[in-house]
């Protein structure tokens, strides 16, 4: 199953990256959004002062008509996946996978060689399963975290654009 690269001009999805200070009211609407629909406090997370400090420490912010998806640090040459999210409305129709492709992407051209994502593995498993079919991995929980239903996920992004590369070339899925 090939799954890059989805063409975003052939996209009904209109993705493009955050400006700050002029997106910082959409982008924390689309955070909290992400927060209700999931209906798990993000304290743990410090939530309130990651919004109220937007973009602090992302390195990008994406938006889309339908979601959404950052990238910050997060030791070294691995960046952080967070708040990747779709409405409702846009699931089902390639938005999750097509805001993946440009956060590895942009992940890539940044420098980035692995990508970690912690994810809440039964109130989200269509994302696990979309992070798997990408080639993520579970990993140990970092920080040392313990919620039962978080799972820690990364991405040998060197690796990854290999295998996309020689997809590419011999034209295979």
């Amino acid at each position: 199953m090939n799954l890059w690269p989805l063409n975003p001009l052939e996209s009904q999805f209109n993705i493009r990256q955050a400006r700050f200070p002029e997106d910082t009211e959409a982008v924390r609407q689309v955070f909290r959004d992400y927060q209700a629909d999931i209906n798990v406090d993000l304290c743990f997370q410090a939530f309130e002062e990651e919004l109220a400090g937007l973009p602090g420490k992302y390195v990008c912010i994406f938006l889309a008509d339908g979601g959404c998806v950052g990238l910050r640090p997060y030791g070294g040459t691995t960046v952080e996946l967070k708040r990747l999210f779709v409405y409702r409305q846009a699931r089902g129709k390639g938005l999750g996978l097509l805001l993946m492709q440009t956060a590895i992407a942009r992940a890539v051209e940044l420098g980035y060689t692995r990508m970690h994502l912690d994810t809440l593995k039964t109130k989200m498993p269509s994302a696990v399963r979309m992070y798997a079919a990408l080639g993520f991995e579970e990993v140990p929980a970092g920080g040392g975290r313990t919620m039962p239903d978080l799972v820690d996920m990364e991405l040998d992004l060197v690796l990854f654009m290999a295998k996309q590369r020689g997809t590419e070339e011999t034209g295979s899925a």
